[in-house]
């Protein structure tokens, strides 16, 4: 059984920033690639529609690992680092399923592709807490700021 460091209140406030995150990520990205649409055509916009595949995890991770106080830091574990960040990838890949089966879209690389999500906030999650463990133990027990 995994034994959590963290309160419940530390990975509310971790996920509250994590969905925060991702939909700057994701909706900030479709945002951009309108703009490259109108700005450079639909080629341009169609080799860039990667970005909010890729910004949404990355920007939901970091809102999330920085709404863990610097105190949390200190004595947060591996599965802390890892449950503050993937509840939102899942619940997005969840969401995109249920709706893509409810419009009746067919998209074989949606599990993939949020699969992929899940996977690059898991992995950025695990290296940003370990680096922010082992930063604030060297500056004396989670009391970094």
């Amino acid at each position: 059984m995994l034994n959590f460091a963290l309160d419940l209140k530390d990975f509310i406030r971790a996920w509250l920033l994590s969905l925060a995150g991702f939909l700057v990520g994701e909706y900030g990205a479709g945002l951009l690639l309108n703009w490259i649409k109108n700005n450079s055509g639909i080629e341009a916009m169609l080799q860039m529609a990667w970005m909010p595949w890729l910004l949404a995890p990355v920007l939901g991770t970091i809102a999330a690992i920085l709404g863990l106080l610097p105190k949390a830091w200190g004595r947060a574990r591996w599965q802390d680092w890892v449950a503050s960040v993937a509840v939102v990838p899942i619940g997005a890949l969840i969401v995109t399923v249920v709706v893509t089966a409810i419009v009746g879209a067919h998209g074989s690389r949606i599990w993939i592709d949020g699969a992929t999500q899940v996977a690059i906030a898991i992995l950025l999650g695990l290296l940003l807490g370990v680096t922010l463990k082992s930063r604030s133990e060297r500056e004396g027990d989670g009391e970094m700021l």
